[in-house]
């Protein structure tokens, strides 16, 4: 007996499924694509997860990782919306991806019943020597924390604001399919950003805005 997919093709559907998109009007993105040349994709066009090198099908499929359901159809080119030239970063070992997430799933956590506008939203600031989080609480407030990392190259930005629940699952992915080191890449304020091992797991997430 021979196995069409790899052994960690289970987990990555199941980490798929957080990326998968829950609108009626495009049902499509209820979707995991499974493209020819074997990777998955997963958006709900925040966020993105691209997997590589997971599945044994031969063409390309839609599959639903709830439901399990299969069809057809045209999945957005994602592509083209995938920096392929970073050189801003922040560099993680595995240790540190894993301080990173509990961090953020903390903070998530904390934040997740308070009701203002900005309790999901984080802000990156980049300094010369360093970076700092702040959990927002409010348009002008919140909470500061600092998180290790191996390598730090400024960005030409000053900062990004993001979905803190996005960086919790897109750690959890590395996590899960067992990145031994992770990057953060960078190409502008309200460009998305790259959380990538630069091998076969790549989420990409979209900056949001808080400014009225």
């Amino acid at each position: 007996m021979e196995l069409i997919h790899s052994d960690k093709y289970g987990i990555a559907l199941d980490i798929a499924k957080k990326f998968t998109g829950a609108k009626e009007y495009r049902v499509i993105l209820h979707f995991v694509q499974h493209t020819a040349d074997g990777h998955l994709v997963a958006t709900d066009t925040h966020k993105l997860i691209k997997i590589m090198n997971v599945h044994g099908f031969e063409e390309e499929r839609l599959i639903n990782p709830r439901s399990y359901e299969m069809a057809k159809g045209i999945y957005p080119n994602v592509n083209g919306i995938i920096p392929t030239d970073t050189k801003d970063h922040i560099l993680l070992d595995k240790d540190q991806i894993n301080v990173w997430y509990q961090a953020h799933k903390s903070m998530a956590q904390m934040l997740k019943n308070l009701k203002v506008r900005y309790s999901k939203a984080t802000q990156l600031s980049f300094n010369d020597d360093s970076f700092q989080f702040t959990a927002m609480l409010g348009k002008d407030t919140g909470v500061n924390f600092e998180l290790p990392y191996t390598e730090y190259v400024k960005p030409e930005q000053p900062s990004t604001t993001y979905n803190i629940e996005y960086m919790r699952d897109a750690l959890e992915a590395h996590i899960k399919m067992g990145s031994e080191s992770v990057v953060l890449q960078f190409t502008g304020q309200m460009s998305p950003f790259l959380v990538t091992n630069e091998k076969d797991v790549l989420v990409l997430i979209l900056p949001i805005r808080t400014s009225q």
